[in-house]
C-alpha cells in the first residue's frame, strides 16, 4: 500500500489532556490489500473517510458505507 501522506499535527493545549493525537494518513489500494485493520485498543479512534468508497466488515458481514463519512471505535 504506497501512502501517499502522512502528517501529524500538535495539539493546541486545551486538548492535550484530552486528544492523544491527530494525524492524516493518505493511500493507494491495490485489489490484494484492499483492507485496513483496525484493531480495538483502550483509545477512542475517529476515523474519517474522504474518497473513495469504504466498507466495514465485521465476521462475514460487509457494510458499504457513504464515500464521505466518519466511524468511531
Amino acid at each position: 500500500m504506497p501512502v501517499k501522506k502522512y502528517q501529524e499535527f500538535i495539539l493546541h493545549s486545551t486538548l492535550q489532556d484530552s486528544v492523544k493525537q491527530f494525524w492524516i494518513l493518505e493511500k493507494e489500494y491495490g485489489a490484494e490489500e484492499g483492507i485496513e485493520e483496525v484493531t480495538p485498543d483502550a483509545c477512542v479512534e475517529l476515523i474519517i473517510n474522504c474518497g473513495n468508497p469504504y466498507s466495514v466488515i465485521g465476521g462475514s458481514a460487509k457494510r458499504e458505507l457513504p464515500n464521505v463519512c466518519w466511524l468511531v471505535y
